[in-house]
């Protein structure tokens, strides 16, 4: 549920740019995240000659699909600013949404990821859009 987190300080909803800058700092972390885990894949591909086995595939995926679930929990988490509740709600819904199209057909590659990735952009989360 957005909303469920601390405000700022005097408990008060936080400015649009206050918002942001906490959800572009909680989708970085997320970003660290499945750098560190890409660099894992890569690392264990070559040490398998180009080659990764279905099942660290399907791990690969679902590991990366918790990290993304995980960035928009701490959005959800965060108390948006006053108005923008709906937004917010609707992001992290469009986030999971995605995650789950992703999980059940990973070849279809990041299509999923559009709509809450332009949202993300359109309300100035850069760091939580996939590229």
């Amino acid at each position: 549920m957005v909303g469920c987190g601390g405000g700022e300080g005097s408990g008060s909803p936080p400015s649009k740019a206050a918002f942001v800058r906490k959800g572009n700092l909680t989708c970085a972390e997320g970003i660290n995240e499945k750098e560190e885990l890409r660099a894992k894949a890569i690392a264990t591909q070559q040490r398998n000659h180009g080659r990764i086995s279905q099942k660290k595939g399907e791990q690969y995926t679902a590991e990366l699909m918790d990290i993304y679930e995980g960035e928009a929990e701490r959005l959800a988490d965060l108390v948006p600013p006053v108005g923008d509740e709906k937004k917010i709600e609707a992001l992290v819904s469009a986030m999971k949404e995605a995650a789950a199209r992703y999980r059940a057909n990973p070849e279809a590659g990041g299509v999923p990821f559009g709509k809450p990735g332009r949202m993300a952009q359109d309300y100035g989360l850069d760091k939580c859009a996939v590229s």
